[in-house]
């Protein structure tokens, strides 16, 4: 791995720290599934979801549930095996539970 790129997934984390915004906003219309581009064999997977919210990490949970019902090889994947989701959760950033966070 790139010295680079060590510590990639805290960075990710710590932006939140750094800028927090008001509205996150991850598109889910479509994704890749395989690989990260179609020159290394991904395919395109159509999903047809927003998600928008004020926690990032509940953002993320919510992406990653939206996949694991539409993609069988995450089927094992938890929030708890994605780096930066975990070190978001350490600093107090969001919570995992996306149910939660929905206005009532």
């Amino acid at each position: 791995m790139h010295s680079r790129l060590k510590n990639i997934h805290r960075s990710i984390a710590e932006l939140h720290n750094i800028f927090k915004a008001n509205l996150i906003i991850m598109d889910g219309c479509r994704t890749m599934r395989s690989a990260n581009e179609l020159r290394h064999g991904g395919k395109v997977l159509r999903l047809g979801y927003m998600f928008s919210g004020q926690d990032p990490v509940a953002i993320d949970c919510a992406g990653l549930a939206l996949l694991k019902n539409t993609v069988p090889e995450l089927e094992g994947i938890q929030y708890r095996d994605i780096e930066h989701i975990n070190y978001a959760i350490r600093l107090g950033i969001g919570i995992h539970d996306y149910r939660r966070t929905v206005p009532k």
